[in-house]
Formats: structure tokens, C-alpha cells, sequence
């Protein structure tokens, strides 16, 4: 065997899983800002991953999907120890990652690899494309010099370059042969798992599909197992093998991908797949889940299920006959009483302020209970008793406000009260 390939023999070790990940965790400090030393407020820290938990079975494909910003990019470079965790553990073919040091992480280090999601910026650009794949064999001292550059030339015509490009530099190739280039890179060392952040995001469509095609064939040649990270959900059909739906730091929904895609469970998921353009016009009339509001911050996020706040079928008391869109009105009433986000007029009497905000809040009729509720919060805004308008409205304090739902463990599982 050549001193520059790896030794597969022992991967069977683990089992059917490679890389196990548990509640991992990682948030980023930031410093206090102006008005925070002004008034003295301690800074909450960024919760990029919170408590997210995932298997990846050995030769598949998991696909890690959702928003920018949701955590996604930051779960796999931390899976991969490139960021260092806050809490949580990731196994690989057994061995804990977070504990290992010496041998025993640069073994990992061959054996884990990633595809950067910028082919431009991923590129030394002072580098030729021959010494940029060669540079894990360098570090890693596999093989002679001749050795190492037959083994880039050989990678280099692999991935559908060639090897007589061996000595240019990156601003002479487009966006997908630089991809291409990242992806040789990866395989410079024979790993046996390759995170993929967002690898065809940059890249035109026509050019997407072939980046796929090569990485689906490198899966079966070499027995990759892969972590494909990615907004685009028609590149995760392509592609996975099961999916893994991500907000706000959290997974809320995993499956075998089919099952994802035609019965989805979690109201997140299937806004996800509606905003999906359909090819054909005979959906040109379908009903859309339509995701209302912003993105909450990763600073400070909703209690309970975090996507309460943009839910549209967000759970009422038990005891509490009313219907979706009123109970989803009043939902955001009390968020923006919980902000103080209500202008009082100025001058203005506390019957007018009350008028004016019912009027501004509310957009069809309200049973007299509700009225009478909304009416008694409205007086307390109008007079800067912000906390009494808040115990107002407790009573339409929900399941989704109080309980965060956790994944039940099954093969298709959703965190979601209404599951």
C-alpha cells in the first residue's frame, strides 16, 4: 500500500454510525456595546448551536437545511473542531472528538475533512492549484515530493481538471473548477467523512449540477459519508440521504428524506418546502404556509418552542375557544407589549390611546372576551404600566410559549407540540 493512502480497514470499528453529535453547543461572546456600558446591562451571548443532537451513519448522506443564520455552517465546523465547543460532545467512529490531542487529533484531522462553501475566497490565491492540494499531504508528511504531486495530478484529473494545470493559480479558473479544486483538496488525505458547506451556493446552476454529480461519485468510489450543510432544499433531494431541518440553533424536524418531503411535520418544514418554485402551473393556485415576522435573535431567544413567534398554527389554551388568525393577532400583541414596541400618543386620552391601538392591532371582529381583555391592556399602555398590561394578556400564555418540544427519537420525528 502507498504511504499516501489511508488505511480504511479499521473504520468498521463503530459500527453502522461514524459521527455521533450530543447536545452540542456553541455560543459566541461578544463585547458590551455603547448603551450596554452606559446603563450597565450584562451581554447575552450568541447562540449559534443550542443543544443540537444527530447521528451520521457510515456511506450516507445527511443533509443539515435551513435559514441563514440558523447555525447550520457553525454545527459543522465545530463538529469538525474547527470551532471549539461551549458544551456538548461529537463522537467519531467511536473516539470523542472534543477530548482528543496529539496523534490521536491529527489522525482526526486526515479523517475528517471539509468543502468551504466560497470557492474564491477558500484559495490562497498566492498558491498555485498543485500546491494547494498538496498542502495536506505536506503537513501530514505523506509520501516523498514526486509522490505527493502524482497523487495531485492524479486527484486533479479526478475531479474533471487537468493534470497540466498543476501550476496555475486560482484567478485563471472559474467558479466550479475552483470548487472542483476544493474538493480535490479535501480528498488529498483519503478521509472517510467530508462536511460540505453550501458546495454549489456560489455556483450557477448548470454548473451546481455537475459539482453534485462529482461528489455523488467520489461518495461511491472512495466510501465517503458525507454532512451536506445547505439552504437550496432541491439540492438537498438530490443529494441526502436523510435531512435534518434546522432554526434558531435547534433541529426541529429529522427523516429519511422522502418522507420529509411529502409528509413534512413541523410548520417550519413545510413553510421551508412551500417556498419551493413549483415547475409546473396545476400548483400555481396551492395553498402556501406563509412564515410571518422576523427571525428572533440568537441572543436572546423565544421561550418555549422557538418558532412560536412565527408559527401559523401556534397552540391556544386548552379552555380558550378561538380561532388561528385571532389567536395569532393577540400572539403578536403580546410580544410587542413584552418589547414595548407601542407608540402612545401624545396629549391624548387614555379612551383615544385605547381606540387607536384596537384600531391599529386588530383587523376583524373579536369575541367580547377578548375585546374586554385587549381593552384592559390597552389602558395600562396608555398608562406606562407596561407590566400590568403584560398580566393582562397572561391568560393566553401557550404549551408553545412555556414547553420546548424535543425529538422523539424516531426515524421521522418533529420537535412541535401539535405532532
Amino acid at each position: 500500500m502507498s504511504t499516501l493512502e489511508h488505511n480504511n480497514a479499521d473504520t468498521t470499528s463503530g459500527g453502522d454510525t461514524l459521527v455521533s453529535v450530543e447536545n452540542l453547543k456553541k455560543y459566541f461572546e461578544t463585547a458590551p456595546g455603547f448603551l450596554d456600558r452606559l446603563f450597565g446591562d450584562e451581554t447575552s451571548p450568541v447562540r449559534a448551536v443550542d443543544g443540537v443532537s444527530f447521528d451520521v451513519i457510515r456511506g450516507e448522506t445527511l443533509g443539515l437545511v435551513g435559514e441563514s443564520g440558523c447555525g447550520k455552517s457553525t454545527t459543522g465546523e465545530t463538529v469538525l473542531r474547527l470551532q471549539e465547543p461551549t458544551d456538548g460532545s461529537v463522537t467519531f467512529n467511536g473516539e470523542p472528538v472534543f477530548e482528543l490531542g496529539g496523534a490521536a487529533l491529527t489522525e482526526f484531522r486526515q479523517r475528517a475533512q471539509i468543502v468551504f462553501q466560497d470557492p474564491f475566497s477558500s484559495l490562497d490565491p498566492r498558491q498555485t492549484i498543485g500546491a494547494t492540494v498538496r498542502q495536506p499531504l505536506d503537513v501530514h508528511g505523506r509520501g516523498t515530493l514526486d509522490e505527493r504531486n502524482e497523487r495531485v495530478r492524479n486527484l486533479l484529473e479526478r475531479v474533471g481538471l487537468s493534470a497540466d494545470q498543476f501550476d496555475r493559480y486560482p484567478h485563471e479558473f472559474s467558479g466550479g473548477q475552483r470548487q472542483r479544486i476544493g474538493i480535490a483538496r479535501a480528498l488529498a488525505l483519503d478521509p472517510d467523512f467530508v462536511v460540505l458547506d453550501e458546495p454549489t451556493s456560489a455556483l450557477d446552476v448548470s454548473v451546481q449540477a455537475q459539482v453534485l454529480n462529482l461528489l455523488d461519485e467520489l461518495q461511491t468510489e472512495f466510501g465517503l459519508t458525507y454532512l451536506l450543510i445547505s439552504h437550496d432544499l432541491s439540492v438537498i433531494r438530490q443529494v441526502c440521504d436523510r435531512v435534518a431541518v434546522m432554526y434558531l440553533g435547534e433541529i426541529v424536524e429529522m427523516g429519511p428524506i422522502e418522507e420529509i418531503f411529502t409528509a413534512p411535520r413541523h410548520p417550519y418544514t413545510e413553510a421551508l418546502l412551500d417556498s419551493v418554485p413549483r415547475p409546473t402551473t396545476e400548483e400555481a393556485q396551492r395553498d402556501i404556509t406563509v412564515i410571518s415576522g422576523d427571525v428572533p435573535s440568537p441572543r436572546q431567544p423565544p421561550s418555549g418552542c422557538r418558532f412560536r413567534t412565527r408559527c401559523p398554527h401556534i397552540i391556544p389554551p386548552d379552555e380558550m375557544d378561538i380561532d388561528q388568525q385571532s389567536y395569532r393577532a393577540i400572539q403578536t400583541i403580546r410580544q410587542r407589549i413584552d418589547d414595548r414596541a407601542f407608540t402612545i400618543p401624545e396629549d391624548a386620552s387614555v379612551e383615544t390611546t385605547v381606540e387607536q391601538l384596537y384600531d391599529r392591532t386588530v383587523d376583524s371582529p373579536l369575541p367580547a372576551v377578548h375585546r374586554e381583555r385587549l381593552e384592559t391592556a390597552f389602558e395600562s399602555i396608555a398608562e406606562g404600566k407596561w407590566d400590568a398590561a403584560a398580566d393582562a394578556m397572561s391568560a393566553y400564555t401557550s404549551i408553545c410559549e412555556r414547553s420546548n418540544p424535543e425529538l422523539d427519537g424516531d426515524t421521522h420525528s418533529a420537535a412541535c407540540h401539535l405532532d
